[in-house]
């Protein structure tokens, strides 16, 4: 897509904007030359960029008017969620997860459905709605079976974009990725990079699975894409990078990101499985994280890999990133940390 007047171009409503993956997404956007309306909590500075207005909520609840923010869109991008919390000591209550990832959106959706004028929905949900580990390949077939109130309040979500769009003008597209990676990523990618670069030997050399990731420059180029897209889509895909890798494997593509050596040695899966419970016991007595516990492990260990060909095939589009490139952008200026 090329670069145009923001005038040329309509207006996308993006919540969740100043999130990670909202972040790169603004950027994008600005950059091929839409206008956006990004809601945030606070006050952002770099408010003058050409084409991007900063609306500053309170915070979103299943009781926010969304009628003045969605004056003029064209599509909106909703982000905006209560994400998954690996930390057990700080992790939100079940209602929580739902009011905020169900309950917000059917506000929102509804909003749009209403407002009679917006052309398409794009809502970020996750691969985990199918599963949390997989030993077949998952794609939008794959029957949904969430193991975490996280997952189970995000299928919730996509279920009440379906049923309230129904009939209406609007069409929707749901997005399913894995784990997302790129500058500035929170959660396990992070905590990996941080391992690595302590030079301790890694006990992950014995692990033999598949899991696939997506680079955040990928993910904001699907939405970016499917935001532009000519024909009616309806459509739930599964999106991730162009190959799944091992847990070695990428750990081996991120020491040569932060130019170390791999010191990833074999240790039994069972030791592992300990050293997770183990994890678990002591934030259960002294009620710290220790940075290992039965969560992690398991998605160290499990394989989740995803077949992303249907959006490849249905809207021509691929991948501008290898996944070797996005780890080179992430990890590349750790280095020197």
């Amino acid at each position: 897509m090329s670069t145009n007047d923001s005038r040329e171009k309509p207006l996308v409503l993006v919540t969740g904007a100043t999130g990670f993956i909202g972040g790169h997404l603004l950027k994008g956007l600005v950059l091929v030359g839409y206008r956006v309306r990004a809601l945030c909590r606070t006050p952002v500075s770099d408010d003058d960029i050409e084409g991007l207005e900063w609306v500053q909520t309170e915070g979103l609840s299943p009781k926010t008017d969304w009628n003045e923010f969605l004056d003029g869109v064209d599509s909106v991008v909703h982000l905006a969620a209560l994400a998954h919390e690996s930390n057990q000591s700080r992790k939100s209550s079940d209602d929580a997860y739902y009011q905020v990832n169900a309950g917000v959106t059917e506000a929102l959706v509804t909003a749009v459905r209403d407002n009679g004028s917006i052309r398409r929905m794009i809502f970020l949900s996750t691969i985990g709605v199918i599963a949390t580990t997989s030993s077949l390949v998952v794609d939008e077939k794959t029957p949904c079976n969430p193991d975490t109130v996280y997952a189970k309040s995000k299928l919730e979500a996509e279920e009440r974009i379906q049923s309230v769009l129904s009939g209406s003008g609007t069409d929707w597209c749901i997005l399913r990725p894995p784990v997302v990676y790129g500058p500035g990523n929170p959660g396990n990618m992070d905590r990996l990079r941080k391992l690595v670069l302590t030079g301790i030997p890694l006990p992950f050399g014995s692990i033999c699975n598949q899991r696939s990731f997506i680079y955040v420059g990928n993910l904001s180029g699907i939405i970016i894409h499917v935001i532009g897209f000519p024909a009616k889509l309806n459509r739930v895909y599964c999106v991730a990078d162009n190959q799944s890798l091992s847990t070695p494997e990428l750990i081996n593509l991120i020491c040569q990101a932060v130019d170390r050596s791999d010191r990833c040695w074999p240790c039994p899966l069972w030791l592992l499985g300990m050293l997770g419970h183990g994890g678990d016991f002591f934030r259960s007595v002294f009620g710290t994280d220790p940075g290992i516990n039965s969560y992690s492990v398991e998605r160290l260990v499990g394989s989740l890999a995803i077949d992303a060909a249907s959006i490849h095939k249905e809207l021509q589009w691929r991948p501008p990133f290898t996944i070797e490139e996005g780890l080179v952008e992430t990890f590349g200026s750790g280095k020197s940390h």
